[in-house]
C-alpha cells in the first residue's frame, strides 16, 4: 500500500510538514487538471511559473481529472492514504 502526496499550485514545496507525516517512500503527484486551472483564471505566465516549478520537484504530473487519475492510481498502487497540503483556494 501506498501513501501519496498531492501538491496543489500553492505548495510547491518539499519542504511542508506533510512530507514528514507521509513518509519518505509516499508517491509524490501534481494532477494538471485544465478544468480547474480554467476556474482558477490563472493567467499564462502564472501557469507557466506553476509548471516550470514543478519541473524542479522530485514528482510525477498527471494530466487530466482528479478522480479518474485517483482511481487508476488506486488500481496500481493501492493506495493507503492521501496527503494534501493546505491551501487558501
Amino acid at each position: 500500500m501506498t501513501n501519496i502526496i498531492i501538491l496543489n499550485e500553492d505548495n510547491l514545496t518539499t519542504s511542508h510538514p506533510v512530507f514528514k507525516v507521509a513518509g519518505k517512500d509516499a508517491l509524490i503527484i501534481f494532477i494538471w487538471c485544465d478544468e480547474y486551472l480554467k476556474t482558477m483564471n490563472y493567467n499564462f505566465r502564472r501557469l507557466f511559473f506553476i509548471f516550470e516549478s514543478l519541473t524542479n520537484l522530485p514528482l510525477t504530473i498527471y494530466k487530466g481529472e482528479y478522480s479518474k487519475i485517483i482511481h487508476n492510481l488506486n488500481n496500481k498502487s493501492k493506495i493507503n492514504e492521501i496527503f494534501n497540503p493546505e491551501t487558501t483556494n
